[in-house]
């Protein structure tokens, strides 16, 4: 199925190399089962950032798009751009705004711990 209606996305036409990006990690509290959320900036050329726009370059193909709402335990953002993921799974969305303006949101299948860096 992803093969019928996948595209080929080129990141870097979505993503600022100019610019940090925000990474925000959701975790459940083992005691209260509440989400708490930690957010930090992954500032231009510091190693995440380059390991994000290294990923980024190397995934241009299988994107699929999705009128889905997605949530997840990872969440990448930088302007109009974003990325969603969940840690054990091995799916990814990312989210943009086009060159026209459009908003788009695509899914991808990836290894299962390729965006562990994000989290380590």
């Amino acid at each position: 199925m992803l093969s019928s209606c996948s595209t080929d996305l080129e990141l870097d036409n979505y993503i600022d190399m100019s610019a940090p990006f925000t990474l925000t990690i959701n975790t459940t509290n083992s005691e209260t089962g509440l989400t708490e959320s930690k957010s930090t900036t992954l500032e231009v050329n510091s190693e995440k950032w380059k390991n994000l726009v290294d990923w980024g370059n190397n995934i241009k193909d299988g994107w699929t798009p999705s009128p889905a709402s997605h949530i997840g335990d990872v969440y990448v953002v930088q302007s109009d751009f974003g990325l969603i993921h969940t840690k054990n799974s091995k799916g990814v969305v990312i989210t943009f705004t086009d060159k026209e303006g459009n908003p788009k949101q695509y899914v991808n299948v990836i290894e299962k711990g390729e965006l562990s860096f994000l989290y380590e």
